[in-house]
């Protein structure tokens, strides 16, 4: 049994998942009981920035995929890109959807392409 499990004992059906994206991080305060569901959609890879250069004056566009539909809006920066992705999450998913992290090399990296 793994420790973050012993430590919070999920009843069936349920999952522990780590608040922050440290999976060796073990403290109660960083742990929470959810379904798999949820666990699933915070440990999402994707950021839903992309840069799209046809757009002259926002290339940065963020999108968010919810069941068959999805959304998205351009930014003329990523910060504003990141900000609708994050808001879109919470409106969607809810308080118990932890952020995709990016990194600040992350934001630097797509500005550069521009």
């Amino acid at each position: 049994i793994r420790l973050h499990r012993y430590l919070m004992q999920p009843e069936a059906g349920y999952v522990v998942d780590h608040k922050q994206p440290i999976g060796t991080d073990c403290r109660r305060s960083n742990l929470r009981i959810v379904t798999q569901q949820q666990n699933c959609r915070n440990n999402s890879a994707a950021l839903g920035i992309s840069l799209q250069p046809k757009c002259i004056n926002k290339p940065f566009m963020a999108r968010i995929d919810v069941e068959s539909t999805h959304k998205t809006k351009c930014f003329a920066d990523v910060q504003s890109a990141w900000s609708q992705r994050r808001d879109w999450e919470i409106q969607f998913f809810g308080e118990t959807n932890k952020p995709a992290r990016i990194t600040d090399e992350a934001l630097q990296r797509l500005q550069k392409k521009m």
